[in-house]
C-alpha cells in the first residue's frame, strides 16, 4: 500500500450532476444567450448574462444545490470506502459561491451525507480550489473543469481530470497535460497505489 494519501474530489460535475441541473434551470427560466452587435456592421457576438440564473440559485439555494442528482457509481462508492479503510484521507473541494458559504456548507454537507459520501466538517473545503487543497496538504485532486484543474495544478498539487460529455473535447484536445480518468474509482485506484 502507498503511504497515507490526502486526496480530494470536486463535487459539482464529479459526484453531483451540476451541469444537467443548470441546463434544466436555464431551459425552465427560458434563459438564452443573446446576440450583441459588434463594432463591425453585421457582426455579432453571443453574450451570456448569467445574473438571472445566479439570482434564482441564490434565492433557492437549498432547492438547487440540495436537489442535485448524484453521479457516482457503486464502484466509486466502494473505492472511496476502501481508500478510507486503508487509512487514506478524503477531502471534498468545491468552488461553490462563497458569498453564502455558511448556507452552502450546510447544504453541501447534508447532500453528501444523504448520498452516502463520507464527510465531516473538517473535510469539506469551499473556495478557491488551488488555495484550499494546497493549504490542507492534499497531494492529488480530481476535477471536471479545466479552469479549476489549472488553478490546482499551479498550486503544486497533482490534478486528474475526469472525462465528462461537457469537457471531453477541451480535455483531450486542448493541449493540457492532465492525467485523465474515466471514473472516480480509477482515480482513487491510481492515487492510492502511488501512481
Amino acid at each position: 500500500m502507498a503511504n497515507h494519501i490526502r486526496f480530494s474530489l470536486d463535487i459539482d460535475g464529479v459526484v453531483a450532476n451540476f451541469n444537467e441541473a443548470l441546463t434544466t434551470l436555464a431551459r425552465d427560466l427560458n434563459y438564452r444567450p443573446r446576440a450583441q452587435p459588434t463594432e463591425q456592421p453585421g457582426k455579432y457576438v453571443l453574450v451570456s448574462d448569467t445574473d438571472r440564473l445566479d439570482a434564482w440559485i441564490d434565492e433557492h439555494s437549498e432547492e438547487f444545490w440540495g436537489g442535485l442528482e448524484p453521479m457516482a457509481t457503486e464502484a466509486d462508492h466502494t473505492a472511496i470506502r476502501r481508500a478510507l479503510a486503508q487509512g487514506h484521507e478524503l477531502f471534498w473541494a468545491s468552488a461553490r459561491p462563497s458569498h453564502r458559504q455558511h448556507d452552502l456548507r450546510n447544504i453541501t454537507l447534508q447532500w453528501l451525507q444523504t448520498h452516502d459520501f463520507p464527510v465531516n466538517e473538517q473535510h469539506l473545503l469551499l473556495g478557491d480550489k488551488g488555495q484550499i487543497v494546497r493549504a490542507q496538504g492534499i497531494t492529488a485532486h480530481l476535477d471536471d473543469r479545466v479552469s479549476h484543474a489549472i488553478r490546482v495544478a499551479l498550486s503544486g498539487v497533482t490534478c486528474y481530470m475526469i472525462t465528462r460529455p461537457w469537457n471531453i473535447e477541451e480535455v483531450r484536445y486542448g493541449g493540457y497535460d492532465f492525467l485523465l480518468v474515466d471514473s472516480i474509482e480509477e482515480y482513487i485506484t491510481l492515487v492510492t497505489a502511488g501512481e
